[in-house]
């Protein structure tokens, strides 16, 4: 990323200035044409592509012609279009979020029951039971099953995991 010292700031502190880099991130331009694009006099043009000259954000290219050409300098790339676009770090977070959420829900839907004690018929008429004896099941708990809303977390799980593994490639490949 791109450092922010006092001069990047107060280049980026004009909105013309910061229309003329993102022009020149689509190709190097002259001043004539980055003058007819903002629609201003060269002179004006010319006073804001030396501030942001001063900023090392943009640099002259002389072709050797009458023409001097202004283009974009490495830090003016990473602030006009960063290495790591957002759009890859939302796809990866909202895959792993689908995951996880997923795999809570069908953790979660198939749970065992736990042991609940059962009243016995004798301490339900009260014949000498006492309140303390129950009788516990001796039947091991059935999980809870959710039958109708498993599918959906199944296919909410393969939806966020393929965006998950898209969305890391994409990040891995614009790191490497």
């Amino acid at each position: 990323m791109a450092e922010l010292d006092r001069r990047v700031i107060k280049a980026l502190a004009s909105d013309t200035r910061v229309a003329i880099l993102k022009s020149l991130g689509v190709r190097r331009k002259m001043p004539s044409e980055l003058a007819r694009e903002q629609e201003l006099a060269a002179s004006t043009v010319i006073e804001h592509l030396g501030v942001l000259e001063g900023a090392n954000l943009i640099r002259k290219v002389k072709t050797g012609h009458k023409w001097i050409y202004y283009e974009l300098t490495r830090k003016g790339q990473e602030l006009v279009a960063p290495r790591l676009p957002m759009q890859h770090i939302i796809v990866l977070g909202l895959g792993l979020l689908l995951v996880f959420g997923s795999l809570n829900f069908l953790q979660v839907s198939y749970l065992p029951l736990t042991s609940t004690p059962v009243i016995t018929s004798s301490q339900e008429s009260g014949a000498g039971a006492t309140p303390d004896k129950l009788a516990v099941p001796t039947q091991a708990p059935t999980p809870v099953r959710m039958p109708d809303l498993v599918p959906p977390a199944v296919s909410i799980l393969v939806l966020g995991t393929a965006l998950a593994l898209y969305g890391g490639w994409r990040v891995w490949r614009v790191v490497d």
